[in-house]
């Protein structure tokens, strides 16, 4: 085709002056030209409408898995995100499917990167693969509501032993850490006022505290085996200001409440239980 092209121009220009044939070209040249952005246009819409259909396809799916989890008993809602968020102790699930072809990858985490709820969560669903804290897998369009309805159900049919793992039964993975339990005292004081804190805040509740097992990265900041000032700092903008920042998104006074914990974790700001005061 592009010979073909080239043979007619040179049809075109034979006989022509240099002035007359660089003329010719110049208006081959436009035409082609506006012919590109004319195409570019073409895809653009192209690509709209085949983004609404996907998008319309996914609300279909999504509304036919709130249906049927409605059906089995389980009146979960998406939340502002498209995902199916629930609660299960301090474990905060969520649920995503996103369309892969004809397959759906499905995957949900809990929040933080607590291991004790990682390693429950594993045992319950042997057949999902696992990173760090998002387990997945992919399953056919025809059997996603299946199998999102039998994760919920395996999932809360376990709560109590969510509800169980509570941050101070976590706190033995850092007296048992070489490197931090002679510091063990001052990270679990910082630890339960951050926790303390958390809990102030408008809507928030205990699946939104940190776990111990976060305050673990500081093993990675000490300074000749001993905490120091900076080894704070880097935990805190390195690991926890991004989970709580994550929590705290679409909040109105998000920023403010983020510097509430940072002077609670800085221990600038002391918080007690209401049976304390």
């Amino acid at each position: 085709m592009v010979d073909f092209y080239k043979i007619d121009i040179n049809e075109a220009i034979d006989g022509l002056s240099y002035e007359e044939k660089l003329k010719y070209l110049k208006e081959r040249e436009d035409e082609v030209y506006d012919e590109m952005e004319e195409l570019k246009t073409h895809l653009a819409d192209i690509q709209e409408i085949k983004d609404e259909i996907e998008e319309e396809h996914q609300k279909e799916l999504q509304d036919k898995v709130i249906l049927d989890l409605h059906n089995a008993g389980y009146p979960l809602e998406l939340d502002s995100y498209g995902n199916i968020s629930f609660s299960l102790g301090k474990a905060k699930i969520s649920i995503s499917l996103a369309c892969i072809s004809e397959k759906v990858n499905f995957c949900f985490e809990s929040n933080g990167k607590q291991h004790s709820y990682q390693k429950l969560i594993s045992s319950l669903l042997p057949d999902f693969k696992q990173d760090g804290n998002v387990f997945y897998r992919q399953v056919a369009e025809e059997d996603i509501s299946t199998c999102v309805v039998d994760v919920v159900s395996k999932l809360m049919n376990n709560k109590q032993k969510f509800e169980e793992i509570q941050t101070s039964d976590t706190m033995d993975m850092i007296k048992s850490n070489e490197k931090l339990k002679v510091s063990y005292p001052l990270i679990e004081e910082r630890i339960r006022n951050l926790n303390l804190c958390i809990l102030t805040i408008q809507g928030f509740s205990s699946p939104y505290q940190i776990e111990a097992a976060n305050f673990l990265e500081l093993a990675n900041y000490l300074e000749e085996d001993q905490l120091t000032d900076k080894s704070w700092e880097n935990l805190w903008n390195n690991h926890l200001q991004g989970i709580l920042f994550e929590h705290l998104r679409g909040l109105p006074n998000a920023d403010e409440e983020l510097q509430k914990l940072y002077r609670a974790y800085s221990l600038e700001e002391k918080y007690e239980l209401e049976e304390e005061k």
